[in-house]
């Protein structure tokens, strides 16, 4: 039996799949040790305790294995490393996922790909960029992917998919063709790259300064369900989501999802209406995503971000009017933001009061405006962002014509 949490936390990657909340609900109710402990109880026939925090003990005894664990460990360690929410580098969009977000993350590379804050900013405040879209992509959507990637990264935006074939895979080499950095999000286990034929990409993205991660433990095949549990962790490493080509019912449009759930920004590409695959995007367009053209439409989504050129040239990411505007088309948003305090701060329930939002939507919409630049959170506790007299009377008259 491990008695280390970090261990304990690689050995829950191999107990309980992505997106399991029970786990989620038991780890944070007595620790990842405490938690292991009573699932190997329950393996010894000492199920009461497990089943006092109303779970069946049958959900991973029959995973219990510590001789594997300690193979996970082992292998992954050989591979590159492992974090876990303990970890001072464990990336802090995970919190908006809740009781879905991973329980660890075993990773090759360079960690500060995934998390790179800034000297005086958010800890949330992170440059990144999600591009996500077909498998069986065009030469157009392609072509676009790759530009959009270039261009983002060299503004300073670390890129995020999946390392698929098609959108995925151009957005990748885009942001190695300027070199930039890049993370990919694997399916299955850091020794299982899929999809095989990607190898050399892989190393690539190593070479550069980025890094490939995956919730699942070495040896983990890349099943249907890891691909889609992965999508929220795509969604939650980046600022903004861009879709590039889907077709109807793609994966994609699942992290588009998982991104709005949380607060992110959705773009989508349009194309021809012929095109089979573009019908995700203009799906997504007929569902209030904003249309993106260009890179910098893209960056925009990323919020108002100071970024430096290599030539110290500044580089401001989003017209300051775009996160107003986004406001004033969502009423949600608008009882939200008009429900934060300017000077002072409030705690979430007070918030929940204010401004008459189910708890569920205010979390939503306080996740949007935070993204936006236009509300802060510290320790608990929310208020807007804006500071100086002339923006507070701005904000106000803005308000007003909503």
């Amino acid at each position: 039996m491990v008695d280390d949490e970090k261990m304990a936390a690689m050995a829950w990657t191999r107990l309980a799949e992505g997106e399991d909340s029970a786990a989620n609900r038991l780890v944070r109710a007595v620790g990842f040790h405490g938690a292991l402990r009573l699932v190997e109880q329950a393996s010894h026939g000492e199920t009461a305790e497990l089943a006092a925090h109303g779970i069946d003990p049958a959900r991973w005894v029959g995973r219990f294995d510590p001789t594997q664990f300690e193979k996970d460990r082992t292998t992954g360690e050989s591979l590159g490393g492992f974090i876990w929410p303990g970890d001072p580098m464990w990336p802090p969009g995970f919190e908006y996922l809740g009781e879905t977000a991973p329980l660890g993350l075993w990773y090759r590379g360079t960690l500060e790909a995934l998390r790179r804050p800034r000297e005086n900013a958010e800890p949330d405040d992170v440059p990144a960029l999600a591009i996500v879209g077909s498998r069986a992509a065009s030469t157009y959507g392609v072509r676009i992917a790759s530009a959009i990637a270039s261009e983002a990264s060299e503004a300073g935006v670390t890129i995020v998919s999946g390392g698929a074939i098609g959108i995925d895979a151009a957005a990748h080499r885009g942001a190695l063709a300027v070199h930039g950095r890049t993370s990919v999000v694997f399916a299955g286990g850091l020794d299982r790259p899929y999809p095989v034929s990607h190898g050399s990409l892989f190393h690539s993205v190593l070479d550069s300064g980025g890094v490939l991660v995956s919730e699942s433990p070495p040896g983990s095949s890349p099943l249907r369900h890891r691909f889609l549990a992965r999508n929220r962790i795509i969604a939650a490493l980046a600022n903004a989501t861009v879709v590039v080509e889907a077709s109807y019912r793609s994966g994609a449009l699942s992290t588009a999802r998982h991104a709005l759930t949380i607060g992110r920004s959705v773009g989508a590409v349009p194309g021809p209406v012929t095109s089979p695959s573009s019908v995700g995007c203009h799906r997504l367009l007929r569902e209030g995503a904003i249309c993106v053209t260009s890179a910098a439409e893209a960056m925009e989504l990323v919020g108002p971000i100071g970024l430096q050129y290599a030539d110290g040239e500044q580089l401001v990411l989003g017209a300051p009017e775009t996160p107003w505007n986004e406001v004033q088309r969502n009423p949600l948003l608008a009882r939200a933001y008009d429900a934060l305090p300017v000077r002072a701060s409030a705690s979430f329930d007070s918030l929940v009061r204010a401004s008459g939002l189910g708890p569920r939507d205010l979390h939503t919409a306080l996740g949007k405006l935070q993204a936006r630049g236009l509300a802060i959170n510290h320790d608990g506790r929310w208020r807007r962002a804006c500071a100086s007299k002339a923006e507070r009377t701005r904000v106000a008259r803005d308000t007003l014509e909503l």
